[in-house]
């Protein structure tokens, strides 16, 4: 982890909830590829439940950081809207690449 302010918590865990948005958003990747080509072996609700924590740390991520935007420096700053253009950028691939597969997994 890199050097952060140890003043200000919300700086870490805007990253922490960041990079948990990050896994979460590649395993949710590969439990639909799997899901995909298994032939339904998948229960639907490790999807589900992938997708409730990747969009869960998501808000987070932007909700801390939006906190600790209040009084930080430049450089922190510059660090954190890096961390919410990651989150904006994943949101978008979900609905773009993802929005297909996500509604042939839910559907009855």
């Amino acid at each position: 982890m890199p050097k952060l302010d140890k003043q200000n918590h919300y700086i870490k865990q805007a990253y922490y909830f960041g990079n948990t948005a990050l896994v979460a958003f590649l395993v949710l990747n590969a439990t639909l590829w799997a899901y995909k080509y298994t032939d339904d072996v998948l229960p639907k609700i490790i999807i589900g439940l992938t997708l409730i924590l990747f969009i869960t740390t998501n808000f987070l991520c932007i909700r801390n950081g939006l906190k600790a935007s209040k009084g930080t420096t430049a450089f922190s700053k510059f660090k954190l809207m890096s961390y919410l253009s990651i989150s904006v950028l994943l949101w978008a691939l979900i609905l773009i690449f993802l929005r297909d597969d996500l509604l042939q997994t839910f559907a009855w």
